[in-house]
């Protein structure tokens, strides 16, 4: 036997190097392994190896055999193909949360409405793809429109709307008794968007313009006229702007609106004092307030009194009136006369303008200053029909509805 170091280590290093060999030869077979599998896997369909033939189809109790079908797969055609289609499958799986969008605290106006969301409808068939589209989905989140396809429209006339991503508005006509009616639906995305204007801003300025001077003032998508608070004659209810109380008086039904949308209302016996209002707006964060009436329904009942001292309400006279549908939902509705489509009313009284609210579903509605004042404007264009043939009356205020989708 040999004991000779240098050959024992010659020996060891001669073993290793034939482990080594050995192991880098079952790498490279491994490796020819892979990428023969992974040739297969990446062939186009047509040229896929043939499928295994399907199992035989499992007993029918009918005399006829039914031939039954196996899903094949195909591999992408290339490994970009591959990679974008994991992707496309992984962006897929990604919940979709909608843009909220607001009106920032201290913008005196509204964003500019994109002329292009405009539009008008021809058929009952180009509501329901409106109201089907993501926008009108994501705005609506759930809640039902009153315009739907069983609404009868007065003949002739269409529906105009505006729909982005932050503001749907409908308008329509149908009948008020014996009046024309003009409805003006709209939701919005945020308590923002809904708003008021008075002339020059300052609150008992005693000046007057036409509403859609005042829309255009301020951007708004749709507008309606308000109380016309600053009447030198009719100085009347719990006045609020801006959060504050500004003139306390209690001979008439108040709308209030609150920061978050709502709209409150309140008989002219609600309050005893100018404190207990004011303790009133402060705990219901009131941002302003619509004095005329009367109320016309509370609570799904209709409220429309026999008797109310402002607004001629037993007569057939010009109407507006405001409803909240849902939240950040609202309608305003005037009831005018349009002799072409054989509404000859001059309006309707405040009863049957209750009667016909509370039976479209509405649970609350509210009378706003009517006669030729009675005013809907979208794009800064009047809606309905006015009482005298000079146009539009010039009014202290309006309140409006903004696009909260910068477009500037």
């Amino acid at each position: 036997m040999n004991n000779d170091p240098n050959i024992k280590r010659r020996s060891r290093r001669r073993k290793r190097r034939k482990k080594l060999v050995a192991l880098v030869v079952l790498n490279i077979v491994l490796l020819a392994a892979c990428i023969v599998l992974a040739a297969s896997l990446l062939k186009k369909p047509s040229e896929a190896s043939p499928s295994p033939a399907p199992l035989p189809p499992a007993a029918s109790s009918s005399s006829q055999e039914s031939e039954v079908s196996y899903p094949v797969y195909s591999a992408p055609a290339s490994p970009e193909a591959y990679l974008q289609a994991a992707k496309d499958k992984a962006l897929s799986d990604l919940p979709i949360y909608p843009v909220h969008y607001s009106i920032p605290a201290g913008r005196a106006v509204g964003y500019v409405p994109n002329p292009e969301c405009y539009g008008t409808l021809g058929s009952i068939d180009e509501l329901e793809q409106l109201l089907s589209s993501p926008q009108a989905r994501n705005l609506l989140d759930g809640q039902e429109t009153l315009l739907t396809p069983d609404t009868e429209l007065v003949n002739g006339t269409r529906i105009r709307y505006y729909l982005d991503d932050s503001i749907l508005v409908l308008i329509w006509n149908e009948a008020l008794g014996k009046s024309f009616g003009t409805f003006c639906e709209v939701k919005v995305s945020d308590a923002s968007q809904f708003r008021r204007k008075i002339v020059n801003d300052t609150y008992g300025a005693a000046k007057y313009i036409t509403p859609t001077e005042l829309s255009a003032q301020v951007n708004a998508v749709a507008a309606a006229s308000g109380d016309m608070y600053d009447h030198f004659r009719r100085k009347i209810g719990v006045s609020v702007y801006e959060g504050q109380i500004m003139r306390y008086e209690t001979s008439c039904d108040t709308c209030f609106i609150t920061s978050s949308g709502n709209l409150i209302l309140k008989d002219m016996a609600a309050f005893s004092s100018r404190e207990q209002a004011q303790q009133f707006v402060e705990e219901n964060g009131i941002q302003f307030s619509l004095c005329f009436g009367p109320i016309l329904i509370l609570d799904g009942e209709n409220v429309a009194p026999a008797r109310y001292p402002y607004g001629e309400a037993n007569e057939d006279y010009p109407r507006m009136a405001i409803s909240q549908l849902g939240e950040l939902h609202y309608l305003t509705v005037a009831a005018n006369t349009d002799r072409s489509n054989g509404l000859t009313a001059w309006g309707c009284t405040v009863q049957t303008l209750a009667e016909t609210l509370l039976s479209r579903g509405l649970t609350n509605a509210y009378t706003l200053d009517g006669g030729q004042t009675a005013t809907i404007v979208l794009n800064h264009q009047t809606e309905n029909p006015m009482l005298y043939s000079n146009g539009q009356q010039i009014v202290s205020d309006i309140v409006y509805f903004a696009t909260a989708v910068p477009n500037e």
